[in-house]
């Protein structure tokens, strides 16, 4: 069997139900990028020398830690959503 028989056939999948998967892959898109923007601008060490940067690194690494709690929550909440939609379309 070929190997981008998988690809093509997910792909197929979603370009068939691109109302339900498009928004659902670019929020999972933009909740990972906000993450790790934030994580590597609290790691950045470009910071080092000014005025208060112990504290606003302190800050930006609380915000990295929050915004990973609830990207968490919020990746888990839409795909229970997606997967709850599925299944309710596989038996109808």
């Amino acid at each position: 069997m070929d190997n981008l028989f998988y690809l093509r056939l997910a792909m197929i999948n979603i370009k068939k139900n691109s109302k339900t998967y498009i928004p659902f892959i670019i929020t999972c898109i933009c909740t990972i990028m906000m993450f790790y923007i934030m994580h590597a601008i609290s790691i950045n060490e470009g910071l080092e020398g000014e005025s208060g940067s112990e504290s606003l690194k302190t800050l930006l690494r609380l915000g990295t830690i929050i915004i990973g709690i609830f990207s968490s929550i919020f990746l888990y909440y839409t795909n229970s959503f997606l997967l709850k939609r599925r299944k309710r379309n596989w038996f109808v």
